[in-house]
């Protein structure tokens, strides 16, 4: 037996390796047998997998429906979603993208002035586990080397990683990770010229997500699923961050061992090694810049020969050493290699910048500029050395040509009072003042009364905030959820009449902190009475039973006729009076606790009866008797006919039983003496 055992075992350890080889086997591997991928390496082939190029356009187009939140493409053969494809998330912003240099160079723009403009690259098969992450020493795929030409001034990247066990395959803030200093100490940077930087996920995940803890491995490994770049970084609301025009070029990202990215190079890469000189054949069709335009290369030509080409090759692109927004340069550079070309061009200086028009209302609570200033309403004029002048607008057109996220708000808005915003574009400023205000207090007006038993919630109140100027605004429950990291109302509705409801609202961010109370009224019921089926409690008793409460319920009535309502007391809210002392029928009555409600109900009436068996005695719900709780109710009063007899009987066997015992104790006594 045992030796079958071991066989047994033996078989299974074997299936289960040739089944992870056959996983494995799904994605190539390196000497070091880590995974490795160079899907984003941009060419012909893999660009095919997610597009195609559209010969009368000239251009390459997404196969994607870009309303589709994920949507990869599906090979119409086998059926299968295609991997990897760029995915243009459109909740992300809105974007454009290009592939540029017959295809070998992704070209991404920004085109509005969200916070977090970014693209995704899915790198799986319908979500399977073809992408093992983590640790190289754990022989999985650690690092990353993207190669990027970045066209804006921002100097920070920041990437999202989907893994099948961080987030369940969905993309969350909190695996974001922000690239300042790749993995050999180089600073990242805008330079307008092809630079790569190498790092390691989970040391990228470590630094921005957990500082200096070792615990971040519980939170990093498994699958990747997707890989997402934000090439103007995630979140950034200090004004280094995106804006419209900011572009990049991403000529690939690799993703495997140290040795493997180091290593690798894209076909691009290779030939600008080679570049053996560059001759600028046609300059580019416009030359007249205003400081703040983008950098237009339509027209131009270069020649470019190689080491082992010397018949060389036309290029329409090139790195160029200026930025996406051409400042006060009369000279534009453009670089392919260790090689470089210019030529000149005029650039109009800005003389001033004015704020023009601003809101009929110019307060602002402090909350709502937490992520910054919001410049809807103001117009800026921006002139230049040959007096020519543009407008921003929140919506640029022609006669409007500046969006007004091209510039920079800054000032302080934390607290509260009459602020300064400064307004900076290329090195002009000018400023305004607006009105900080925060919220102080809470409006509360009732729109309902209670009955016995409602629960109050802020949803049945009209709610304004009341802010430290003395204004209202009138807002909805789900505004006070957003404001209030803690709020809470309680009321006791028992009482008719006039209640407090106690409120309790506080937010952390602010220091803010409101408790109050709210006059809320109480309705007053008109009834009181016993609702209960006579088959769900016990009707019928022996003379000197207790009586038992299960299953009776007591409402109490609100409104007269047909129009009443009923509503269920707790039984702790009332006493129950009967006389099971006799035979016959009994009345069952019911005094509410309730303070009001007792005083309401003072002249108690019958609500329901019980029968005692036995001969009839009479209904005695006249007669004294006494209170019980809600459960119970001992017999008492005038119908106790038999209770002296059975009292006299049990008092000559108590003095019996005493005189038996003192005679046994004088007889002991005398025996021992």
């Amino acid at each position: 037996m045992k030796k079958f055992l071991s066989i047994f075992l033996t078989v299974v350890l074997v299936l289960a390796l040739t089944a992870v080889a056959v996983s494995a086997a799904t994605i190539a591997q390196d000497d070091k047998e880590i995974f490795y991928t160079n899907l984003l390496d941009f060419n012909k082939e893999t660009n095919e997998l997610w597009a195609e190029y559209d010969e009368a356009e000239g251009k390459w187009v997404g196969k994607l429906d870009p309303e589709d939140s994920y949507c990869q493409p599906v090979d119409e053969e086998s059926g299968m979603p295609i991997a990897p494809v760029l995915i243009p998330y459109s909740s992300y912003s809105a974007h454009k993208w290009s592939l540029i240099e017959d295809g070998e160079v992704l070209h991404f723009e920004s085109t509005d002035a969200s916070i977090y403009p970014g693209i995704a690259f899915a790198l799986d098969q319908a979500h399977d586990s073809i992408m093992p992450i983590g640790a190289e020493s754990s022989k999985k795929a650690e690092y990353v080397k993207i190669r990027i030409r970045n066209h804006s001034v921002c100097d920070q990247m920041s990437f999202g990683f989907v893994t099948s066990n961080t987030n369940n395959g969905r993309f969350v803030n909190e695996v974001v990770s922000h690239l300042t200093e790749d993995a050999d100490g180089k600073k990242y940077e805008s330079s307008g010229e092809w630079v790569t930087y190498t790092f390691s996920m989970p040391t990228i995940n470590m630094n921005t997500n957990y500082g200096e803890k070792e615990d971040f491995k519980g939170r990093w490994g498994a699958s990747l699923y997707e890989f997402l770049i934000f090439p103007f970084g995630y979140d950034i609301t200090d004004g280094t961050g995106n804006y419209p025009g900011a572009a990049m070029d991403i000529d690939y990202i690799v993703i495997g061992s140290r040795d493997y990215v180091d290593n690798y190079k894209s076909a691009l890469e290779i030939k600008e090694e080679k570049i053996a000189s560059l001759e600028l054949i046609t300059a580019p069709t416009k030359n007249k810049y205003y400081v703040g335009d983008a950098l237009d290369l339509d027209g131009l030509q270069l020649k470019a020969t190689y080491t082992d080409n010397a018949e060389g090759e036309i290029l329409t692109t090139a790195s160029a050493s200026v930025s996406t927004f051409v400042r006060v340069e009369n000279e534009v550079t453009l670089k392919f290699g260790s090689k470089s070309v210019s030529f000149p061009v005029e650039v109009v200086d800005i003389t001033g910048i004015e704020v023009i028009a601003t809101p009929e209302d110019n307060v602002f609570e402090v909350d709502e500029l937490a992520d910054g200033f919001v410049s809807d309403g103001y117009e800026i004029k921006v002139t230049y050395a040959d007096g020519t002048t543009r407008i921003s607008s929140v919506t640029p057109d022609e006669t409007k040509t500046l969006a007004n996220s091209s510039f920079k708000f800054q000032g302080d808005y934390t607290t509260t009072g009459t602020k300064n915003v400064d307004v900076y574009y290329f090195g002009k400023s000018t400023s305004f003042e607006i009105k900080t205000i925060q919220i102080s207090d809470i409006k509360l007006t009732p729109k309902k009364e209670y009955r016995y038993g409602d629960t109050v919630a802020l949803g049945d109140f009209d709610i304004s905030f009341v802010f430290d100027d003395g204004s209202e605004r009138a807002v909805a429950e789900a505004d006070v959820a957003d404001f209030f990291e803690e709020r809470s109302i309680e009321c006791d509705v028992k009482t008719p009449g006039t209640a407090k409801a106690k409120l309790v609202a506080k937010d952390n961010t602010y220091t803010i902190t409101i408790e109050k109370e709210i006059d809320v009224t109480v309705e007053t019921p008109t009834d009181i009475e016993v609702t209960t089926d006579d088959k769900t409690w016990k009707s019928e008793y022996n003379p000197g039973d207790t009586f038992d409460a299960t299953g009776l319920t007591v409402s109490l009535v609100y409104g007269e006729g047909e129009n009443a309502t009923k509503v269920a007391m707790n039984a702790a809210d009332y006493t129950t009076r009967v006389n099971l002392g006799s035979a016959g029928k009994k009345s069952v009555q019911i005094r509410s606790e309730v303070p009001g409600l007792k005083e309401i109900f003072e002249d108690i009436k019958p609500k329901a009866s019980v029968t005692v068996l036995g001969a009839s005695g009479g209904d005695s719900s006249s007669s004294s008797s006494s209170s019980s709780a809600p459960a119970t109710n001992p017999p008492a009063g005038g119908d106790n006919g038999w209770v002296l007899p059975v009292i006299i009987v049990a008092a000559i066997l108590v003095v019996g039983a005493v005189v038996v015992v003192v005679i046994v104790v004088v007889k002991k006594k005398k025996q021992n003496n």
